[in-house]
């Protein structure tokens, strides 16, 4: 049992079970067999300390654990053997509140960090980059409120670059999250800030954050994915501003979407760059309903039928939601009698929607004419700028149509079987028909 150690610099020390105390800047630490901060105590690791695990120890914190790496002066988690491999050593285990992780390099484990009930801990600058086990996570907490987990560099190959499920009020910034199936994990989690980070994954989704209300998504950098960009359902009042989101896919997947929104209200999602692109399925931009969307640049493309019979496919669907000067092409080839759509918005007798100030350009490389506009009922069409080489606007009952610029190959206006319908001062051009 070794508790409070405090040695001179530069010491080499064996350690072995319980510790505590102070590990001092520029010594070295072998970890001859698993070692255990016990509940109520405190291991505080200084600047320079290099921690060298045998092969098979980990380090299991019941109490708290302060590394207090420096920029210029970073503590080291490596393995102890002469020619280190992935997964020579465990992994660290969290179990304590309050915890400082800062400035550390974490080298040749078989898992990142784990833990559980580790409320109010901070993870920075932690760079665990291609040497841990083929199965590590990076970061994986659960029931942990406030966190702030930033700048750090994770490069790892299992299933999650950072995880952290039943946990509110993080902060989550400035991170470079890779080669992850997914990347960022934070479900029934309320009140989030994840911002600044750059994601780019293997797998599914970049970030996954189901039943997180009131989270604030802003400025990250999202690319890899093939499901979900950002999944957000069952969210209200969610921010999404100034994002970059790529998903380029070259061979055959049945769909995949920008963001999901769904079965929530009240969210904001701005000055977001969108690019979506694959050979054959379902491609989805912005998917939400009762929202602001405004600002976005939005390219949405799929222009084959060889895999995937679809359905509708489409850049923004936001039912009685503001959708305003935003810029959108779509190329959407249209499978199995199904069309594809730019916009689609459907408002109510209560909510109205408001489409307007937006530059359409759908067909826009030039693949096929089932390409498609808006498609829109109890919405107030105006000012937009469309240009297709299918059907411009679909509109329903309850509508109207006003000082629109329409360009169609096909049928500008198809307003057929309905009533209570408005369309004036617009200016189009029709290959076809025009109203």
């Amino acid at each position: 049992v070794l508790t409070d150690v405090t040695l001179l610099s530069g010491y080499v020390q064996d350690v072995c079970g319980e510790v505590s105390g102070v590990w001092p800047s520029g010594s070295v630490y072998d970890v001859l067999c698993d070692i255990e901060v016990p509940e109520g105590d405190t291991l505080t690791i200084e600047s320079g300390v290099n921690v060298r695990f045998t092969e098979g120890t980990q380090m299991v914190c019941n109490g708290v654990l302060q590394v207090l790496g420096e920029s210029g002066d970073r503590v080291t988690f490596t393995s102890r053997e002469a020619s280190p491999l992935p997964g020579d050593w465990g992994h660290v285990s969290l179990y304590a509140q309050g915890n400082t992780i800062s400035h550390l390099d974490y080298e040749f484990a078989t898992d990142g960090f784990t833990g559980d009930n580790v409320s109010f801990t901070t993870i920075d600058n932690v760079v665990m980059v291609g040497n841990l086990s083929l199965s590590a996570n990076g970061i994986y907490l659960t029931n942990s409120s406030d966190l702030t987990l930033t700048n750090n560099t994770i490069t790892v190959a299992g299933e999650y670059g950072i995880y952290s499920s039943d946990s509110p009020n993080l902060m989550v910034d400035g991170n470079d999250v890779s080669g992850a199936s997914n990347g960022l994990y934070f479900g029934n989690s309320s009140d989030l800030t994840i911002t600044n980070n750059t994601i780019s994954v293997m797998g599914d989704y970049g970030i996954y954050s189901p039943d997180s209300p009131n989270s604030v998504v802003d400025n990250n950098d999202i690319s890899g994915f093939r499901q979900y960009g950002l999944r957000v359902n069952n969210s209200d009042s969610i921010l999404v501003n100034n994002n970059s989101i790529t998903s380029i896919i070259e061979g055959a997947e049945c769909w995949n979407m920008s963001i999901d929104n769904s079965n929530s209200s009240g969210s904001v999602f701005t000055n977001n760059t969108i690019y979506m692109s694959q050979p054959d399925g379902q491609v989805f931009g912005i998917n939400t309903q009762d929202a602001i969307i405004e600002s976005n640049t939005i390219t949405v493309l799929s222009w084959a039928c060889n895999y995937c019979c679809s359905d509708n496919s489409y850049s923004i669907q936001a039912d009685r939601s503001m959708i305003n000067e935003n810029i959108i092409n779509t190329d959407l080839t249209a499978c199995c009698s199904s069309n594809k759509y730019a916009v689609i918005s459907h408002g109510s007798e209560d909510i109205t929607s408001i489409i307007s100030n937006n530059i359409i350009h759908s067909g826009y490389n030039d693949y096929n004419n089932n390409s498609y506009g808006i498609q829109a009922s109890y919405a107030d069409l105006q000012n937009n700028i469309i240009d297709t080489r299918g059907e411009s606007i679909s509109i329903g009952s309850y509508s109207s149509v006003i000082f629109n610029t329409i360009t169609s190959n096909s049928t500008a206006i198809n307003a057929s079987n309905i009533s209570s319908l408005t369309i004036t001062n617009n200016t189009i051009t029709s290959n076809s028909t025009a109203i």
